[in-house]
C-alpha cells in the first residue's frame, strides 16, 4: 500500500517536473523569436539612422525623432548585450 502511495507521489512530480518543462522551453523558443525580432528591428533603426547621418539632416523635429531613435537603438542594442552575457553565463543559447 505504502508503495503504490509512493508511485503515485512519485509519478505526480515527474509529471509536473515534464509540465514545467515544456513550460520553460516555450518561454525559450518564445525569447528566441523576440531576439531575433529585436536584432532585426535594431539593423533596420542603425540604418536610418546612417542614413539620415549622411544626408545631414537638418529639420528640428527630425533631428529630435534620430535622436531618440538612437537612444531606443543604445537601448536595444543593452538588452541584446544582457542577452548574451546570460547566454555566455548560462550556456543558454538564443
Amino acid at each position: 500500500m505504502a508503495e503504490m502511495i509512493a508511485e503515485a507521489v512519485a509519478g505526480g512530480i515527474v509529471e509536473r517536473a515534464i509540465s514545467l518543462a515544456i513550460d520553460e522551453l516555450g518561454l525559450v523558443i518564445g525569447v528566441k523569436g523576440e531576439v531575433k525580432k529585436l536584432k532585426a528591428v535594431l539593423t533596420h533603426i542603425q540604418a536610418v539612422l546612417q542614413d539620415a547621418e549622411e544626408k545631414q539632416v537638418k529639420e528640428n523635429q527630425v533631428k529630435v525623432w534620430l535622436q531618440e531613435l538612437e537612444q531606443v537603438s543604445y537601448d536595444a542594442e543593452d538588452v541584446l548585450d544582457e542577452i548574451a552575457y546570460n547566454e555566455l553565463k548560462y550556456g543558454i543559447a538564443f
